[in-house]
């Protein structure tokens, strides 16, 4: 998703909430400031945990999800060039990819709750995501199971940030094997499917 999609999210998000949000909460803020994207974080957080809202709808908290969700990448996203030390930078940047791989879970979550028109500007985003992800599709093309799905999301995550002439950008062995193993993936299955994505060449171990 590029910065306007996040942007169109978002705008959804708050005109749902917009009986929740205090009273200047944004002050002058412009929508694309590292400081809007954590207020962002906060208000979703406190609207999807917290119990003293009582008039808020499933929709609403749903929508409070999202909007939690969209402001830790946005925050994140906007804080990248802030880090100094680049193995740092470079663990956010992984971060980051795995919370946008996951965001269209919750987009179509949210969606279901919302009436045809309303969500469909909402799924056409993720629709325009999906093709753009066919034009460089896979080997297997249509074919699809489980443990393909879950191999893919892993490279997206994980791998789409390595930077051949800089082996610091590509991930270990086992944060891969994490990555899938959270996913339901069984231990063995896990460490077979790391290894098929490492790039070659590339030794086990943390990258210098």
């Amino acid at each position: 998703m590029d910065s306007w999609d996040f942007l169109r999210l978002r705008a959804a998000t708050l005109h749902d909430l917009h009986q929740f949000v205090p009273e200047n909460y944004y002050g002058s803020l412009p929508s694309y400031e590292v400081e809007s994207w954590k207020l962002d974080y906060e208000l979703g957080k406190k609207l999807l945990f917290s119990s003293s809202h009582l008039g808020i709808t499933a929709r609403q908290r749903c929508a409070g999800d999202l909007l939690m969700r969209l402001g830790l990448c946005g925050a994140v996203a906007a804080s990248l060039e802030l880090f100094e030390d680049e193995d740092t930078r470079n663990d956010a940047k992984q971060k980051l990819a795995l919370m946008e791989a996951e965001l269209p879970e919750f987009v179509r979550l949210y969606a279901e709750y919302l009436s045809k028109d309303e969500a469909k500007p909402l799924l056409a985003i993720l629709a325009k995501k999906s093709e753009t992800k066919a034009i460089g599709a896979w080997p297997w093309g249509g074919y699809e199971t489980a443990l393909l799905r879950k191999l893919a999301l892993a490279v997206e995550s994980l791998w789409n940030l390595y930077d051949p002439s800089d082996p610091s950008t590509a991930p270990t062995n086992e944060q891969v094997e994490d990555f899938l193993k959270k996913r339901g993936v069984p231990d063995r299955t896990a460490e077979i499917m790391a290894t098929i994505l490492r790039a070659d060449g590339l030794p086990r171990g943390r990258r210098k």
